[in-house]
């Protein structure tokens, strides 16, 4: 397997332009880490991105009980220049995404190798605790295939998890929490596309704008309704207001 150092660029002009990739540099004791996932800017003007990975196949040899994936959240004061802060979500877990709930509170959705995992913070992400895996009472196999997702804060309130949906019928679904990720509505799974032909899809992310407008961008290798197409990434826009209905309509 081939590793590549992770890059930086950075625009002062909102985007029009950009800079020069320059490394990020860190020292993790021999991991291998790449970005994943949305980049956030939280309240007090910290970014904060998710980078997921392995160890050098030589720890394993020396160390054979180190966690096979590892996912660790990297922090910046000063625009994205530096990222001195770095820290371990769960151990054995990868491919997280993160929510900014408030200042003390973070929630994240946690890929692991036989489930996956909804993790809480209550010191703004510094430590990650009471975890439970999204849907306990399904089997084994479905467990593990709803992955990777990722958290969103509505306009209204309703906070939910999209994630690549990698049993027959492969796409992407919503579960949704009422009262803030304390609990979720396991009974409703809401579906945004049911037209994928292969597992390997998904990986959903999802922005949602003041008026309730929500995107979700996710990838196929193959779309039944698109044959054409072959591997791409398809725009999926609906409402906030659709989650009181049993299917969503792809755009």
């Amino acid at each position: 397997m081939n590793y590549y150092p992770m890059e930086v660029i950075r625009s002062s002009d909102g985007g029009l332009t950009w800079s020069r990739p320059a490394p990020l540099q860190y020292d993790l004791g021999g991991l291998y880490l790449k970005p994943h996932g949305q980049m956030r800017r939280l309240n007090n003007g910290t970014l904060v991105f998710n980078a997921r990975g392995c160890y050098r196949q030589e720890l394993f040899k020396q160390y054979p009980r180190l966690a096979s994936r590892a996912t660790y959240l990297f922090r910046s004061q000063d625009g994205g220049r530096t990222w001195p802060k770095q820290t371990n979500v769960l151990v054995g877990f990868t491919e997280t995404e993160f929510l900014e709930l408030d200042e003390q509170h973070w929630l994240a959705y946690c890929r692991g190798s036989a489930d996956n995992r909804i993790a809480h913070s209550y010191d703004g992400g510094h430590t990650w605790q009471d975890t439970e895996v999204l849907f306990p009472d399904d089997d084994p196999e479905k467990q593990k295939r709803r992955l990777p997702g990722q958290p969103t804060l509505l306009p209204n309130g309703k906070l939910i998890v999209t994630y690549g949906y990698r049993t027959v019928p492969f796409g992407v679904r919503v579960v949704v929490s009422h009262d803030g990720g304390k609990t979720f509505d396991r009974d409703t799974e809401y579906i945004i596309t049911d037209s994928y032909f292969l597992p390997d899809c998904g990986y959903p992310s999802t922005v949602v704008f003041p008026d309730g407008t929500i995107v979700t961008a996710a990838y196929t290798i193959s779309d039944n309704l698109h044959e054409d197409w072959n591997t791409c990434c398809m725009a999926y826009v609906y409402s906030q207001n659709v989650y009181a209905k049993k299917m969503l309509t792809n755009s």
